[in-house]
């Protein structure tokens, strides 16, 4: 059981004692010294001017999430820690225009995909987080799925070590 959590750092700072991160990366603040996850969010460091409140967003981040070989490469590597039972704390700005949107299409995606629930936590009140979430019997089988597709792209060399 694991949990993927999408939120600030003071909420990441003031959470809850009984909730525990194995892992922390950054995914669009201004924290440096942080592992930044640049492919995963669009809107890192390009002009990607595609409208977040668009409908159609939903289906071009899927697609942008399985075509991109360096979004697939960091998506996976983040889904196989929780696959594996780890906590992953998602630092994340609010504050900037379309976060709260691209966020919300990677939930939507992990959950619609591999039937894990990840969660957001703006506020330190937030962490308080009820049950663990875990991968579908379905999820479960398309996540062997892309993980063979990484593997046969980036071969074994490509994935990360669980005990970084």
């Amino acid at each position: 059981m694991a949990h993927i959590i999408f939120g600030t750092l003071g909420a990441l700072n003031c959470r809850d004692s009984m909730l525990s991160v194995d892992y922390v990366f950054n995914f669009n603040t201004m924290v440096s010294n942080v592992p930044m996850l640049t492919a995963l969010n669009p809107f890192y460091g390009s002009n990607c001017q595609i409208n977040t409140c668009d409908p159609s967003f939903d289906a071009w981040y899927s697609s942008y999430l399985s075509n991109d070989p360096n979004a697939f490469k960091e998506f996976i590597n983040l889904m196989r820690l929780a696959y594996n039972g780890a906590n992953v704390w998602l630092l994340s700005d609010f504050s900037m225009e379309p976060t709260e949107n691209v966020i919300e299409s990677l939930i939507g995606f992990i959950n619609n995909t591999y039937g894990f629930a990840c969660n957001i936590c703006k506020e330190p009140e937030d962490t308080y987080i009820n049950g663990e979430s875990e991968f579908s019997p379905q999820g479960i089988q398309f996540f062997d799925a892309h993980l063979s597709n990484y593997l046969q792209y980036f071969g074994e060399n490509g994935l990360e070590s669980d005990t970084e």
